[in-house]
């Protein structure tokens, strides 16, 4: 047992310092600043009742308007300033995310399906849609590794997979009747978009529904394109609240739908933060170029660290490799953040510490494997002290 504690901490340890070098002071100074903040904070006048605010948070399909209002850091700016924590919830289903805000476990749907609330309301879900946008229907495909799926028909007794009650589910239903055909036609199968992916990868899926990024690595990989959403469907994209909660907090509506519009109209500035997605940011590029106006100037900025960003993927596979992950950071660490989303995404067993005093040791007996990591400015020491509290147990 002690030899695997300890191949499995220096292991660990390398894997930190491995990302290590384009931002560690930045972290450390944030953490400083937060420290020397704290009071201020709490002296902050409070504008509503609420403590926390919690937003569903969609990249898989690419939902740009999301993802820019996160990266500047909009909402925490502007709920901030009134006293609110803003947490982000990462639900890529359509009917993960109107259970979701049905159980109040968000309380914001940020980027919903319109189908999906199309459905949820007509169940009786109380659900109150603030703004519609409309995404390209070209963004949502059917993708498959065999190229003689071609037409509606070639599909029947095929086993495809994508997520129920999304833009995606419609698109497949869509597909089909131009044929006179029904999702009875064929073996459906109920997946988030990264599981659908995989299920192609593997095998054990012959189509799979995806959009987005998603969508696009799946061209990349030379992927068949079966059909996209194009003439099929509308790929409406909502924001959505609860009736009870609009009508309970009009503070919250009205900022929201100040701060939820991104201006086409004004000049654009964007920023990117040393570990962001390089894809991810290129398409948020691509959509602002496309539709900003002819009057308004637009200028980026790639500040994205190469050396973190191109590591993202190690880390993921680091994370899926144990059962338990401990992510060590600040807690108000802009890197570590970003970092330990990554983790999670991959491993629901991760947990952000940032000392070995946090180390929850009910956990630990029933983790064969278990992993450390930690942001770009984590300390070797730290990360060693926390490896020492587990080796103890």
């Amino acid at each position: 047992m002690m030899k695997r504690w300890m191949a499995m901490g220096m292991a660990l340890c390398l894997t930190a310092a491995s990302l290590a070098g384009c931002s560690g002071t930045k972290d450390a100074a944030e953490s400083t600043q937060a420290e020397a903040e704290t009071s201020a904070e709490e002296e902050t006048a409070k504008e509503s009742d609420l403590d926390k605010l919690t937003f569903t948070y969609v990249t898989s399909p690419l939902n740009v308007p999301t993802i820019i209002e996160k990266n500047q850091g909009i909402f925490e700016k502007t709920f901030g300033d009134m006293g609110i924590e803003v947490d982000y919830a990462e639900l890529t289903s359509g009917a993960d995310q109107t259970q979701a805000l049905a159980s109040g476990d968000v309380q914001v749907l940020y980027a919903v399906g319109g189908t999906s609330v199309i459905l949820s309301a007509a169940n009786g879900a109380d659900i109150k849609v603030l703004n519609m946008y409309s995404r390209s229907p070209k963004a949502f495909c059917m993708y498959s590794k065999d190229e003689s799926l071609t037409t509606p028909e070639s599909l029947r007794g095929k086993t495809i997979a994508g997520p129920t009650g999304t833009n995606l589910h419609e698109l497949l239903v869509s597909y089909l009747a131009t044929a006179g055909m029904t999702i009875d036609d064929v073996n459906y199968v109920n997946m988030s978009i990264p599981d659908a992916k995989a299920g192609l990868d593997g095998g054990s899926v012959d189509v799979a529904l995806v959009a987005g990024a998603t969508a696009y690595n799946a061209g990349q990989q030379g992927y068949h394109l079966v059909a996209d959403g194009e003439g099929l469907i509308k790929a409406i994209i909502a924001v959505a609240v609860t009736q009870k909660f609009y009508d309970e907090h009009p503070e919250i509506i009205e900022k929201l739908e100040e701060v939820s519009k991104l201006d086409m109209n004004k000049d654009i500035r964007l920023y990117s933060q040393t570990t962001k997605s390089l894809d991810e940011f290129r398409q948020i590029v691509s959509y602002i170029e496309a539709h900003i106006s002819p009057e308004a100037s637009f200028q980026y900025f790639d500040t994205i660290c190469r050396q973190v960003a191109n590591r993202m993927p190690h880390i993921r596979e680091f994370a899926a490799s144990h059962d338990l992950i401990f992510f060590v950071c600040g807690h108000k660490s802009s890197n570590g953040k970003i970092l330990f989303q990554e983790c999670k995404k991959v491993n629901p067993n991760s947990y952000q510490i940032d000392k070995p005093e946090e180390i929850d040791k009910a956990l630990l007996s029933h983790a064969h494997s278990i992993g450390i990591c930690g942001a770009t400015s984590t300390p070797k020491w730290l990360m060693e002290a926390c490896k020492k509290v587990i080796m103890d147990e």
